[in-house]
């Protein structure tokens, strides 16, 4: 290829602005300079505030979070100038405060097109430049000591809270899931040499492609067919002898030539239970969907699966509802394609499936609302007002017949009080309970003269809730509080 097609001159190219913006083009909006000095001076008011302070502007109006940040930042960089201005070594002081706009302004569509907090950081000698001088100030004119050491104490009192609440959104699950990931790759890469080829499932959701290949850096990574060549990677764990990392926990190695026959086998001996265009066939506690031959087409046919057990009270609803494509779930080997879905392990009674169409999927959406809604309301609401309010285990429901465009444009808000204030973050503690006020585009579903919304609630012992909807002002349209005397769990 040419300098001009490797994709880092492309790159390049968009980041300058002296191309286009490519896959970015839908954000260009953002590169007006209003808008992009707007969001540099918010993004800069941010790095002057106090962690602590931020969150309780976001426990108490999320969009204040923006405006503070955009005042401060406005102010703290005007208030820096004018202390420059009276400082010597004056350029020094002006060089700190405001190199990080020699990256900004020239390369803002590298800047605002992707969008990447870390770009921040060049702004970093604004705070440094601001707070050098107030305590060049401050030692100036007070000679005592003790008042510098109470200055000291108040900011390593900031810096605590911080740093508290900072370390609630370390999340332990996930840093160790990335450990095993990452345990699981060198594993894997022990096993397989260079030049080696190996089959990585494309569609599967719980692949990242990118980082793969760096993991496995000169190996020919592909995606298109399972084959009798070299490796393949799951993170499914199959019982054969075609698997070669048996103490892997998320991603496992097989030996594709092993893997090909296992699955051949799993075709032929698995119970036929469906016949139509996919075949479907039960083996133990897993379906199988076989098509032959398969084309590109059918990899990304859509199903649903619909599982009825033998006690309809052992889950919500009746019975367990799945939609998924072909392609999350499957792979191709021969002319065949073949997906497997594992089964809960309750007794069935029956199971539904089948491809949907658009209109078969939307149709039946549409009647998966409404049984949901016939569910809802068949209960005794929680509360009663402008929305009932209904509970079923952890989800709350809010149900209105009929139901206008009037009753859903204003917002709703839920506040959950919890039984132990132990379980609120760090920045709801001063409020008592957690906030999950929600707009009715992204929760609810308007349909026939109805309106459903349902709204997952958290996995703590709730004492009490209290909801409702409020007007843009705070003023509230209607509310209504009820309490939960039994343990949620």
């Amino acid at each position: 290829k040419s300098l001009t097609e490797l994709p880092s001159f492309q790159s390049m190219m968009y980041r300058t602005g002296i191309g286009p913006a490519g896959i970015y083009v839908y954000n260009e909006y953002r590169l007006k300079w209003d808008s992009f000095l707007l969001g540099q001076f918010s993004r800069i008011g941010g790095m002057f505030t106090p962690y602590c302070i931020l969150q309780y502007l976001v426990a108490l109006r999320p969009s204040l979070k923006f405006y503070v940040s955009l005042c401060v930042g406005i102010g703290m960089f005007v208030s820096c100038l004018v202390g420059v201005y009276f400082t010597r070594p004056r350029i020094l002081w002006a060089t700190l405060g405001l190199f990080g706009f020699c990256w900004a302004l020239p390369m803002r569509h590298n800047v605002k097109l992707l969008s990447h907090d870390f770009e921040s950081v060049f702004y970093i000698g604004l705070p440094l430049v601001f707070f050098s001088l107030i305590l060049l100030c401050l030692s100036r004119r007070f000679k005592t000591p003790p008042l510098m050491v109470g200055f000291a104490g108040v900011a390593l009192i900031v810096f605590v809270l911080s740093s508290f609440q900072m370390s609630h959104f370390y999340d332990p699950d996930a840093t160790q899931r990335q450990k095993v990931e990452l345990s699981d790759a060198t594993a894997i890469r022990r096993l397989t040499a260079e030049d080696d080829l190996i089959f990585v499932p494309f569609y599967n959701p719980d692949f990242n492609l990118r980082k793969l290949r760096y993991y496995w850096s000169r190996r020919i990574i592909h995606s298109h067919a399972l084959t009798a060549e070299g490796f393949t990677v799951m993170n499914d764990r199959l019982e054969t002898d075609a698997l070669l990392t048996p103490k892997n926990e998320r991603l496992f190695l097989y030996d594709s030539k092993k893997l090909l026959k296992a699955y051949r086998q799993a075709v032929v001996s698995g119970e036929l239970v469906a016949r139509s265009t996919f075949d479907v066939y039960r083996d133990e506690r897993t379906l199988y969907y076989v098509k032959a031959p398969c084309s590109d087409a059918d990899m990304k046919t859509k199903f649903f699966l619909h599982i009825f057990p033998i006690d309809e009270r052992a889950i919500p609803f009746g019975y367990d509802n799945k939609v998924f494509k072909f392609q999350d779930r499957g792979l191709r080997f021969d002319d065949k394609c073949l997906a497997s879905v594992a089964l809960p392990h309750y007794d069935i009674a029956r199971i539904e499936t089948g491809p949907l169409s658009p209109a078969q999927s939307k149709e039946r959406g549409r009647l998966e609302v409404y049984r949901q809604y016939q569910r809802v309301v068949s209960g005794e609401p929680v509360a009663r007002s402008t929305f009932d309010v209904y509970r079923d285990e952890r989800t709350l429901h809010y149900v209105k017949t009929p139901c206008f465009d009037e009753d859903i444009k204003t917002k709703f808000f839920l506040h959950i009080f919890p039984a132990d204030r132990k379980e609120l973050d760090a920045h709801r503690w001063l409020w008592g309970y957690d906030n999950d006020d929600f707009s009715w585009r992204k929760r609810g579903l308007r349909f026939d003269d109805k309106c459903l919304a349902s709204i997952a609630l958290p996995h703590y012992d709730i004492a009490r809730i209290k909801t409702g909807q409020f007007y843009a002002d705070g003023v509230r349209v209607w509310e209504a509080e009820f309490f939960l005397n039994a343990q949620s769990k």
